[in-house]
């Protein structure tokens, strides 16, 4: 009887295992400083300054973030290469090479992230009724700007509700301006531009990083004023405002289920005073002024009892009756030269700020399709 032999297998590798692997060094740029170039641009650049350098190997990428900055990342097969570009700014094209390692990420993007706060401003409480176009043709006033960015905000929890539904936009957008250089934007905290009027608007002037001293004091010392009429307007504030000092005032949605207003200012540091102080209308009405963590009642804004406990109800009126005898007299029984509703239609006089009321003549805010047309007619007669 024969016996079968079993035949050995054998698995064959077509790789050199004497070749070393290849070794691989790359380099990154900051995708902003190309300006608003497509990557197929991006990549011709690039390709222009490497292409003729032994070692280039290609792009990578052009999605890559690093401290919420995005890069272009390129790689290399030749580190001496490499190395020969790092720190190197082409000047055609005023872009710049770094060597893609922990060091100098964090040191690139953290300077690129700094410079770019020192240019940028940030604009709070700007009606939606307001464009693009609108705000940077105000704020070209200041400086020539490089980039406008809208944050849009609803009035519910995007967290809470992440379908979009039930949601419906708020009144206010809030806007992040970066001019070409610093300048512009510093002018705004060393003349204390506090807020910058827009038709009948007040918008509020932040610093873009949080944590920039400016913005605290912007944003920390706050009076909240209650009991107002529904139908109070900045201009009817304006005599409390300059009474306190206030640099801002922010007049919040109005609430169709209450029958008074609410007002918010904020003052410079040195101005604040934790009291409350009362601003006497009529016989009938009062105004309170207190700190913006103090309790008052949602019906009538007093400081003494709650909406439970208040008797006010109906007393009181919620739309300003004969506004011409209605006058502010400050509880230190020194009478306001203003009438409360005298300087509706006036310029607001609590900003230090020449430019405010100087808005471009080719900005329109009011562009209703019947209005453009109207133009449209007379040009055309």
């Amino acid at each position: 009887m024969e016996t079968t032999q079993s035949l050995q297998i054998e698995h064959i590798s077509l790789d050199d295992q004497k070749q070393n692997p290849l070794n691989i060094f790359y380099s990154f740029l900051i995708k902003e400083e190309f300006g608003k170039k497509s990557n197929f641009q991006i990549s011709e650049i690039i390709t222009e300054i490497c292409s003729s350098l032994p070692g280039f190997l290609k792009i990578e990428n052009y999605k890559e973030k690093f401290n919420h900055v995005k890069l272009v990342k390129i790689s290399f097969v030749n580190e001496a290469l490499r190395n020969s570009l790092s720190n190197v700014t082409n000047k055609r094209h005023n872009i710049t090479f770094h060597n893609y390692d922990k060091t100098s990420l964090n040191t690139q993007t953290n300077n690129f992230n700094k410079h770019k706060e020192e240019r940028t401003i940030k604009v709070v409480e700007v009606p939606r009724s307001f464009s693009v176009k609108n705000i940077k043709d105000i704020f070209t006033t200041y400086g020539k700007i490089k980039n406008i960015f809208r944050v849009d905000k609803s009035t519910n929890n995007q967290k809470q509700n992440p379908s979009g539904r039930g949601r419906r936009p708020a009144n206010y957008n809030t806007y992040y301006i970066e001019f070409q250089d610093k300048e512009p934007a510093k002018k705004f905290f060393t003349k204390a531009i506090w807020t910058v009027k827009i038709d009948c608007y007040l918008v509020k002037i932040l610093p873009a990083d949080p944590k920039n001293i400016e913005y605290k004091n912007h944003t920390l010392f706050k009076y909240k004023i209650t009991g107002l009429h529904i139908d109070t307007n900045f201009y009817d504030l304006e005599p409390i405002i300059n009474k306190i000092k206030g640099k801002t005032c922010t007049l919040p949605d109005i609430n169709p289920k209450q029958i008074t207003r609410t007002a918010y200012v904020n003052v410079h540091s040195e101005d604040y005073e934790k009291k409350i102080r009362i601003v006497k209308i009529n016989n009938n009405r009062q105004i309170f002024i207190t700190p913006v963590d103090t309790p008052t009642c949602t019906v009538c804004g007093h400081f003494e009892h709650d909406y439970t406990n208040c008797t006010n109800k109906d007393k009181i009126e919620a739309f300003l009756c004969n506004p011409k005898e209605a006058r502010i007299t400050p509880d230190n029984n020194i009478k306001s030269s203003a009438p409360y509703l005298s300087k509706r239609g006036r310029n607001f006089s609590f900003n230090n700020d020449p430019l405010i009321n100087k808005a471009n003549k080719n900005v329109s805010y009011n562009q209703t399709p019947e209005n453009t047309n109207k133009r449209r007619d007379r040009s055309r007669s």
